[in-house]
């Protein structure tokens, strides 16, 4: 993320696992990895990352998500629904500690989406 914003410039905060609401719940050995990374740059661009990735193994190809923000409930909703069918829902469309409502689904196609929904 820091050679990303070495491209685009912007401001990218970060968060380990262990300086989260989450870190009870974790393995004390992914503390220091990143949670949730996000760039901010440009007219209303950002990139999102996290060293997380469930129980998966590294495959060329499950490296990235793609997040999409949302402007309102109905939104995320809509996107949600549509995305979901014939796909695989890993992270219900749920409240969580840092958005109104998130939910991440991979797609019928193997890609993998994050939905985001007003901050917390």
């Amino acid at each position: 993320m820091t050679f990303y914003k070495s491209v685009f410039g912007g401001d990218l905060d970060l968060m380990t696992i262990g300086s989260s609401p989450m870190a009870g719940e974790m393995p004390p050995e992914t503390h220091n990895n990143i949670m949730h990374a996000n760039l901010k740059f440009g007219n209303d661009m950002s990139i999102m990352a996290s060293d997380l990735m469930g129980n998966d193994k590294f495959v060329q190809g499950n490296a990235f998500n793609i997040a999409v923000g949302c402007s309102s409930p109905d939104e995320i909703k809509m996107h949600f629904e549509k995305l979901s069918a014939g796909g695989n829902v890993f992270c219900k469309l749920e409240k969580t500690f840092f958005a109104e409502l998130f939910a991440g689904i991979t797609d019928k196609f193997g890609v993998t989406w994050l939905l985001v929904y007003g901050p917390a």
